[in-house]
């Protein structure tokens, strides 16, 4: 019997990281972006970073209807416009120009922060939203009968072209079929709007097209998984409201969240690193510095590259078949991991915590194998009050609550200092009713789903939600 050759191991790969904007109506904040991202160059610790623009933040309030979004009225979008007055326009082309000069990438975030998913968009209502993003940015002048800054000397204004834009992430991560093709025919070499394992490496689909997904990543500290994006952690540590009580605590867990994340493929199979966030500041800023300081402890380490979505897809487009299937397979020698870290994140938790509905009985079930229940504690709320009880029956429900009723039941697991660990919460609905109905997709789901619109509700130069 002939034995097969063995495989030859490759070079390890680099561990690319890649940050990425969604928005781009607080031009205060895209500044200090800017600013960050200079200063890192300057401190031998270079960070690229994609700006995936929204096209509806190029037209004025007074200009609106110039943007008609399929399947909806024009004049609509879910996150407003360019505020109004086209003095912001014309600055906020500056923004991209100068973020292009200084080896930064725009890419596309479509117009209006539509789901298409949900609404159904086929190829024509693809390609018109694509065809208006380009209008839209590059017609931001004559749209809003601006004029560019004095200090503005590029050609018609810009600095860049159509061409350039190459990468795309759809609004909610909301896509269809159609999609695909539209992107191909428009020019576009990747999509980042799918999610996905943090060890995944990128793929083609039939299109051509790179697909770079969002991860879901352990909160640490904790049994929550969430998608790398600021504002699921501002959901999942604050319920989407803002606690500067914990500031500083919410920005530390994000961090040790980023860097669990980071070190189990910087020591393993070297996925890419992707990190969504928003020019939004949730709970006073506190994700904005946490991006900082995750970027600061790796962008200088050794064999780590911090550079946008469009560098990143010329680097994997440049790999043969045969290298990156090695690279997929873990072919290579992984970077030893020290005895010792530097700094050793508190990892994840496996804590699962459910609310099961059997017949008549709901059941509020705690299990994992860091599940102590002598050192945790696990509170039952109905509607927001505390209920001194381990589990519950429809006919107790029907006695206390009116018919009809809907109610949020929620259980939260709480460690010995009493941070949140873990929470469920269903919705109850009809009580009492034929229609009764019990929710089984707990409301935590939300934490996997990326880019919802109220993430950009906030943004704005004043931080006032427009």
């Amino acid at each position: 019997m002939t034995l097969a050759p063995a495989k030859t191991p490759v070079a390890r790969p680099a561990q690319y990281v890649m940050v990425g904007f969604d928005g781009g109506l607080n031009l205060e904040q895209w500044q200090k972006i800017r600013d960050f991202s200079n200063s890192m160059r300057m401190t031998k610790k270079p960070l690229s970073l994609t700006y995936f623009v929204s096209g509806v933040y190029l037209l004025s309030d007074d200009n609106k209807h110039t943007y008609a979004p399929p399947k909806h009225s024009s004049g609509y979008s879910m996150i407003g416009f360019g505020e109004d007055n086209v003095q912001a326009i014309s600055n906020r082309v500056d923004q991209m120009n100068n973020s292009i000069q200084e080896g930064q990438e725009i890419a596309s975030h479509a117009n209006g922060h539509f789901d298409a998913e949900a609404d159904k968009w086929n190829l024509s209502d693809w390609s018109a939203e694509l065809k208006q993003f380009n209008d839209l940015l590059f017609g931001a002048f004559f749209n809003n009968k601006a004029q560019p800054n004095p200090d503005n000397k590029y050609l018609h204004g810009y600095a860049f072209d159509a061409k350039e834009i190459v990468g795309f992430r759809a609004p909610y991560l909301g896509v269809t079929p159609d999609l695909f093709p539209a992107l191909k025919a428009y020019g576009y070499t990747y999509d980042a709007s799918t999610t996905g394992e943090a060890t995944n490496w990128p793929r083609k689909d039939a299109n051509g097209l790179w697909k770079f997904s969002v991860p879901v990543i352990s909160v640490a500290g904790t049994g929550k998984k969430i998608l790398s994006m600021d504002y699921n952690f501002y959901v999942a540590q604050s319920k989407a409201q803002e606690d500067l009580l914990n500031r500083e605590a919410h920005r530390k867990q994000m961090v040790d969240s980023y860097l669990n994340y980071f070190n189990a493929n910087y020591y393993g199979n070297r996925a890419p690193v992707y990190i969504g966030h928003h020019f939004a500041l949730y709970n006073g800023g506190a994700y904005w510095d946490a991006l900082q300081d995750f970027t600061k402890a790796v962008c200088g380490l050794p064999e780590v590259k911090c550079i946008n979505y469009k560098q990143y897809a010329t680097w994997v487009s440049s790999l043969n078949e045969e290298t990156l299937a090695a690279y997929r397979a873990g072919d290579f020698e992984a970077m030893p991991r020290p005895k010792q870290l530097r700094y050793e994140p508190p990892r994840p938790l496996d804590v699962r915590l459910q609310i099961l509905k059997r017949g008549e009985k709901i059941e509020i079930i705690a299990s994992g194998s860091d599940y102590r229940e002598e050192l945790m504690k696990l509170i039952l709320k109905i509607n927001g009050k505390v209920i001194p009880l381990r589990s519950l029956t429809l006919p107790l429900l029907r006695h206390h609550f009116p018919v009809g009723t809907e109610l949020e039941i929620s259980a939260t697991l709480l460690n010995k200092k009493g941070s949140e660990i873990q929470r469920a919460t269903h919705v109850l609905k009809g009580l009492g009713t034929p229609q009764e109905q019990f929710i089984k997709i707990p409301l935590e789901e939300r934490l996997l789903l990326g880019d919802l619109p109220e993430a950009h509700e906030w943004e704005s130069s004043t931080g006032l939600s427009h």
